[in-house]
This record gives structure tokens, C-alpha cells and sequence, in this order.
């Protein structure tokens, strides 16, 4: 049986449509301009929305980290509309899309003609973008086997994640090097080569490398951003010694927050070549608390808060701020107190 929602009253409205899962609430603002605007008045919002491209297909993850839920939307570049598909305009464009139905489950694919491929898909998320209260962060996910010329940048995305087993430098600093203000990135497979000293990496807020081997020195020794995380890591005691020195006296690392750097199973901090030149003192409750909570979640991965009594306390000399440290044989950690 169809129900008129327009006959509902405002808030009941509004309850109706929070019930609903993200992609029915799309699906549904494609019946009418009437529809699309009631949709608009609920002030609806979600806070991330992550594209994933893979071959033909680009997967839309919506997510409202807050309510826990999350949908799913399945775009796909096709030569012609599936038979049984239904077509229809967004409100001031030409393109044309084909709604299939692709589950039992009422779950849908979104079809663009492959001839307009890139300007159908960012016309979609234009279009999505304007349903929403406030524009969410636009998130970013490769795979290292994706080609980089099929990539489509969303107005405002500052987040991408790399993701595979391995992948070559050159193929990451061009992935990388296609944002101009990158807020978060994420490297998980293992980097064959060489980056680029000037690398975009180096200048990310936010930086979580899984396997990031030798790079670490360079990345380290060149980071302008906030936190820092390299897992797997490669680098002897002076990468440590190098950054200390030259926060304590303000010529470099004047952003940041936090920096991990844990070593591979085979490689040790030589701790004994550590020279501890700062008058570096032990933890007082009066000077900084215990624990260091101001990690943030990069690409959906959570730093977790740190435990600093047993940290070291440094002052950097231009302005007093207090800065902590642990160095043991397997990894050192640093964070700055605001």
C-alpha cells in the first residue's frame, strides 16, 4: 500500500526518515523534486562518506559514526542500462542514470553510461551532497591495483587510504600527490622504491604507515603534520635523536602532536648510541596528567590513548611546552602536551 508522506506532519516526517537505512533515503529523493525536498527539510546528516573504486563498479560506503549505522551504494559504469532498469534526470543536468534492482534484499545499483562515466558519478555526489544539513568528510579507499587515470577526485576529499600487499613509490606519491590538502592517509601495503623527499605524505595531518620499512627515516625527518604512525619500521636510534633535538629547539616538527615508530620483529633502537642531552625529567603530575588522550581516529583507524607515566618530560626552549617520550629497544613514542 503507497503512503502519501506528505501527509504526515513535520516531526513525524523527520522520524520516518531517520528509521530509514541511507540508501533507501537517496533512493527515495530520486522520486520527486517534492520528495527531494521534504528529504531536505528533516536536516538529515551522516558524517563520512567513503568512495571505494573497483574495476567497473565505484562502492559508496555512507556512515554516521555517532548512530553506529552505515549503508551501502553500488555505482556502475555500464554501455547501456540493464534490461528492467528504470532511468531518471537529476534536477539541472543532462545525465541520465538507471536504477536496478541487484538483491532480494530491495538493495539497488546506480547505472551511468560508460561515455559519461566521470561527469555522471560526480553530478550524483553533487547531488547527494546538497540533501545533506552539513557536507561530510569525503574519504577516499585504493586499492594499490586500481588505475590511477580512473580515479575521480570529490570536491573537498582530504582523506585517502592505499590499501594491498604491495605497491610501487612512484605509484604512490602520483596517488598522493592528486590532493592538494590532504588531511589523512593511510599506507598499508609494503612500498617497493624510493618515495620523493617532497612527498605529500611528509606534509598529511595525519599520517598511518603499516609497513613503512625504510621510509621511515625520511618521512619522519620531513613530517609537517600533527600524528604520526610507522608500524614495521626500518630506522636506527639518530632518526629519534634528529627529532628530539630539533623540536627541543624549534626548527622543525612545530605541529606536532604525537609520532609512534615501532620496529620490525629483526630490528632494534641501539639505546645505548641515545644521547639525553635535554635534562629530560620523570613524570610530575604538576607539570602534565598521565595519560595523553588527544590521538584522533585516522581513515577509521583508532589511536589509542597513552599510558605516560613512564615517559620522559622535555621542554622545547622558544615557548615552555612540554613535550613526553619512550624509548625502548622495539619502539619509541612522543607526544606534545597542549
Amino acid at each position: 500500500m503507497a503512503i502519501k508522506l506528505r501527509k504526515f506532519t513535520y516531526l513525524i516526517l523527520k522520524k520516518i526518515i531517520k528509521l530509514m537505512d541511507y540508501d533507501t533515503i537517496i533512493i527515495l529523493s530520486f522520486c520527486s523534486t517534492k520528495t527531494r525536498e521534504l528529504i531536505k527539510l528533516t536536516r538529515w546528516k551522516v558524517s563520512t562518506m567513503i568512495y571505494t573504486p573497483v574495476n567497473s563498479y565505484i562502492v559508496m560506503h555512507i556512515k554516521e559514526v555517532n548512530l553506529n549505522k552505515q549503508s551501502t551504494i553500488i555505482m556502475v559504469s555500464v554501455p547501456q542500462f540493464y534490461s528492467g532498469s528504470e532511468t531518471f534526470k537529476l534536477p539541472n543536468s543532462m545525465q541520465t542514470f538507471g536504477l536496478f534492482k541487484i538483491s532480494k534484499n530491495d538493495e539497488f545499483a546506480i547505472q551511468v553510461l560508460k561515455g559519461f562515466r566521470d561527469t555522471a558519478i560526480l553530478s550524483l555526489h553533487k547531488y547527494i551532497m546538497d540533501l545533506f544539513l552539513a557536507p561530510p568528510d569525503i574519504k577516499l579507499q585504493i586499492t594499490s591495483d586500481t588505475d590511477l587515470n580512473s580515479i575521480i577526485l570529490f570536491d573537498n576529499t582530504k582523506s585517502c587510504g592505499l590499501f594491498g600487499e604491495t605497491t610501487y613509490a612512484n605509484y604512490a606519491d602520483q596517488l598522493f600527490s592528486k590532493f592538494e590538502n590532504l588531511q589523512e592517509a593511510v599506507v598499508e601495503p609494503f612500498v617497493i622504491g624510493s618515495l620523493k623527499e617532497n612527498t605529500i605524505l611528509s606534509r598529511t595531518k595525519c599520517l598511518y604507515f603499516c609497513h613503512a620499512g625504510v621510509h621511515t627515516e625520511s618521512l619522519m625527518l620531513h613530517f609537517e603534520g600533527y600524528h604520526a604512525v610507522f608500524r614495521n619500521s626500518e630506522c636506527d636510534i639518530s632518526v629519534v635523536q634528529e627529532l628530539l633535538d630539533k623540536w627541543i629547539r624549534n626548527e622543525a616538527f612545530c605541529e606536532l602532536k604525537s609520532v609512534t615508530i615501532l620496529l620490525r620483529s629483526l630490528c632494534q633502537f641501539q639505546i645505548t648510541e641515545f644521547h639525553n642531552d635535554f635534562d629530560a625529567k620523570s613524570f610530575d603530575s604538576l607539570r602534565r596528567p598521565a595519560i595523553y588522550d588527544k590521538l584522533t581516529d585516522i581513515m577509521g583507524i583508532t589511536l589509542e590513548p597513552l599510558e605516560c607515566t613512564d615517559f620522559l618530560d622535555i621542554v622545547r626552549l622558544s615557548d615552555g611546552r612540554v613535550g613526553s617520550y619512550k624509548l625502548t629497544p622495539k619502539y619509541f613514542q612522543f607526544c606534545v602536551w597542549d
